[in-house]
């Protein structure tokens, strides 16, 4: 197989994640097994691990909640998380079981991650296509040759290759050299039905035309008509108008990259970048990660996001399921479509936490007892509140660091006022969260689009405002962050590629807060305050930027340029947006001139 496959090239990408993967991996288990160095917080990290996490697991082992423990802060879900690396490993020390579990879950989001990012098989992609073209395998026929990434629905069907070929008169194009363009042809009853599937059978017919023109598919090209495509019938057109720009013949590779928007529209566009975030974006915060059942939670969330919009109710039940060691899953449903897949994905969430809280409250004693210990928490020292604090000290705040609630907190005048300002703005943010998904819902019913990015983007919006106005933003917090980037990124359309910069830059310097330079930190020197400045302002950065992108992203314009069409004409049958309108203000045919070779369909 050639190296330049473009399945040679995601062999060879899948690979190098697993070495890298391996790699890393390895380093972090060093890192804890070394956590006893100064420059590693002189054993602060695993402290949590090895002392608080065993005696709250023989606690529970006993039937009932740490509910004495003011460190005890997680709701009841957490208990399970706690309790699952002992009774799988019982023959191992319970940190080490911990952390092996906590590794399967990393391997697990990495190996989601790649399968979200890796093409469909283009099999997959031809029986899709048939299904809503008939006689659209006809088509296909002549472009057995890949010209580009195969597994995207649409390259199987790239007749423009043969037809280009023929033209050279090369019989490998399953055509006689003679009648240039006879795979063409066979795709040319694509070009009667061009006008009922945007994007694909133009595509199709066009390069059987450039056989003969020179100028394939220029009457149907871009993928503008793969736009209304993807409102009707998500993952067949779209992808290939994304097609039809490679099978182009160069001079009109410009109006199929003009189908991007509509491609990119499409949720088979995928890509490895959010694998690789998780994978290089993890290891920046040295072995906390596998001290901390984050990932675990992490997890869930991620496999919930991955199914919230093909499978509503697993992703519902997966982010309840979350929500019940840590809130902040239940925010990944904020972004599902209106209609039926928000009914189902919020109904499953429910009916999944009922039963599960239930069961848990038959199983063991205090299970609510973590609201008294929350409710009581103050102002962590790395929180937004924390900072402005910190750098308070510098002029003349006689406020002290306590450890307290199972973190490093604030204490002295004015610590009440900075909480209360944190509450404040946590109810603001999700009120402003509410406003935005009514936006998005309201814009999205006259014409059903919902973008396949927008459920990912919103996500990842919600969590980090929410992060940025808390109370406390514990290095761990990086980990949700940097797990619903990576969804966000597996998706080629997405928004947030600037906010998943800014997430990776505020994780590397959260590893400097906590262990490296802590000291520091706790010492509110002007190190510290400036490592927790910088942390904070990327944070708070990103949260902007993300809120602003997904704002943009739900106006009640699909897609920038291309205005909807009346309802009559999309009953008639001419695709939203298809034709884009001319620099004149008129818009181009549907068909092509009459003048040009139109080939009669066969039966």
């Amino acid at each position: 197989m050639p190296l330049t496959t473009p399945r040679t090239r995601a062999t060879v990408a899948v690979a190098a994640l697993a070495a890298g993967w391996l790699l890393t991996r390895a380093a972090m288990v060093w890192l804890l097994a070394h956590d006893h160095l100064p420059w590693l917080g002189s054993g602060s990290v695993s402290h949590e691990l090895e002392r608080l996490y065993t005696r709250w697991r023989e606690t529970l082992d006993r039937g009932a909640y740490p509910a004495g423990d003011p460190l005890w802060q997680y709701p009841p879900g957490a208990g399970p998380a706690l309790l699952v690396p002992g009774l799988l490993m019982p023959r191992l020390p319970y940190p080490w079981a911990f952390t092996a579990v906590t590794l399967a879950a990393d391997a697990a989001v990495t190996a989601a991650l790649v399968r979200a990012g890796l093409p469909r098989r283009a099999t997959a992609a031809a029986t899709a296509t048939a299904a809503a073209v008939p006689g659209g395998d006809r088509g296909r026929t002549g472009g057995q040759g890949e010209l580009d990434a195969p597994g995207l629905p649409g390259n199987r069907g790239l007749p423009g290759g043969p037809g280009l070929s023929s033209s050279h008169g090369r019989p490998g194009n399953r055509s006689v050299p003679g009648v240039p363009g006879l795979p063409g042809n066979r795709g040319r009853p694509g070009n009667r039905s061009m006008p009922g599937v945007p994007g694909n059978r133009g595509l199709t017919g066009g390069p059987g035309l450039s056989s003969t023109h020179g100028r394939p598919g220029v009457p149907g090209l871009p993928g503008n008509r793969g736009r209304p495509g993807n409102r009707s019938m998500p993952g067949v057109p779209g992808n290939r108008g994304l097609t039809g720009g490679p099978g182009l013949s160069g001079s009109h590779r410009l109006p199929g990259n003009r189908g991007l928007p509509a491609g990119r529209d499409v949720p088979g566009g995928r890509s490895l970048l959010g694998a690789l975030l998780w994978t290089a974006g993890l290891p920046l915060l040295l072995h906390l990660p596998l001290a901390r059942f984050d990932v675990q939670v992490t997890a869930l969330a991620v496999f919930a996001l991955l199914a919230l919009d093909r499978l509503p109710r697993l992703g519902g039940a997966l982010a309840a399921l979350g929500a019940l060691a840590k809130a902040w899953p239940l925010l990944i449903l904020i972004g599902a479509e209106p209609g039926r897949t928000t009914r189902r994905a919020w109904t499953s969430a429910a009916v999944t936490a009922v039963t599960l809280l239930a069961l848990l409250a038959s199983l063991f004693t205090g299970t609510l007892s973590f609201v008294r210990q929350q409710g009581e928490r103050g102002v962590q020292i790395e929180s937004l509140g924390g900072t402005l604090l910190s750098l308070a000290t510098h002029a003349g705040w006689p406020g002290q660091v306590r450890y307290q609630y199972g973190a490093m907190e604030l204490v002295g005048p004015g610590v009440g006022a900075v909480a209360a300002a944190s509450l404040a703005l946590t109810f603001a943010v999700c009120a402003l969260i509410a406003v935005l998904r009514l936006r998005a819902a309201r814009a999205a019913l006259p014409h059903g689009h919902w973008p396949p990015s927008l459920s990912r983007d919103a996500a990842l919006a919600a969590v980090l405002l929410l992060t940025v106005t808390s109370r406390v933003i514990s290095p761990q917090y990086m980990i949700w962050l940097l797990g619903l980037a990576a969804v966000c990124l597996a998706l080629p359309s997405t928004t947030q590629r600037p906010v998943a910069l800014l997430v990776t830059a505020a994780t590397a310097v959260s590893a400097l807060a906590y262990p490296v330079l802590y000291e520091e930190v706790m010492a509110r020197s002007w190190t510290g305050c400036l490592v927790m400045t910088v942390r904070n302002g990327l944070l708070v950065a990103a949260a902007v930027l993300s809120c602003v992108r997904v704002a943009r992203l739900s106006r009640p314009t699909p897609a920038p340029g291309t205005p909807l069409p009346p309802a009559d004409a999309r009953c008639s049958g001419t695709p939203d947006g298809a034709d884009a309108p001319s620099p004149g203000g008129a818009r181009r045919p549907q068909e092509p001139p009459a003048t040009e070779n139109r080939a009669v369909p066969r039966d």
